[in-house]
């Protein structure tokens, strides 16, 4: 029937519209609606409806896996029309160490309006090498200018400090007041 297309060519534009900002598969369809209310969801919702987000506050979301950060992350993502960016952390690392990719993976992790950084701690880190380095200035420059972040990651507190440069961890500290731990 006629409603039947309607339905699947709207789907069909919210995936693209979803894969355009870095949702793919199940991720592309999360919605707030449709999600159980654990923890995370919980923490989103607030940020979004408190005025955080809007004031260019962060948020990182720390607890085991399979918890539900990244859903709920992709439900505030789908949920909001101002620029915004997913990006699977450690894909994103891994284009910084390609020449023809890390100029335009560094503008727009450190200008999109909204960025949200999946599995973040995931990535291999040198200490002192170019990804601690490059780390360090996207998160300054997220926190100078104001733009709202979500880190998700499955490290609790302790292994962050263990596994972050301290200048990377001050910052986090001051943009980003841990949430949602366990969810």
């Amino acid at each position: 029937s006629w409603r039947r297309l309607l339905a699947r060519r709207e789907s069909d534009a919210r995936r693209r519209q979803a894969a355009q900002i870095g949702l793919e598969g199940r991720l592309a369809e999360a919605t707030f609606e449709m999600s159980q209310r654990t923890e995370a969801v919980a923490e989103l919702l607030d940020f979004r409806d408190s005025g955080r987000l809007l004031r260019g506050e962060s948020v990182v979301l720390l607890g085991a896996t399979g918890v539900g950060k990244s859903w709920a992350t992709a439900c505030l993502l789908n949920a909001t029309t101002t620029s915004r960016h997913f990006w699977y952390f450690p894909k994103l690392c891994n284009s910084f160490f390609d020449s023809a990719l890390r100029s335009g993976a560094l503008e727009l992790a450190t200008t999109v309006r909204l960025a949200a950084f999946d599995d973040f701690g995931v990535e291999y880190l040198k200490e002192g090498g170019m990804l601690d380095g490059l780390i360090d200035e996207i998160i300054w420059i997220r926190e100078n200018r104001r733009l709202p972040t979500i880190i998700t990651t499955n490290l609790d507190a302790e292994q962050l400090r263990v596994r972050l440069s301290p200048r990377v961890l001050d910052r986090l500290r001051a943009s980003a007041p841990p949430g949602c731990e366990g969810g």
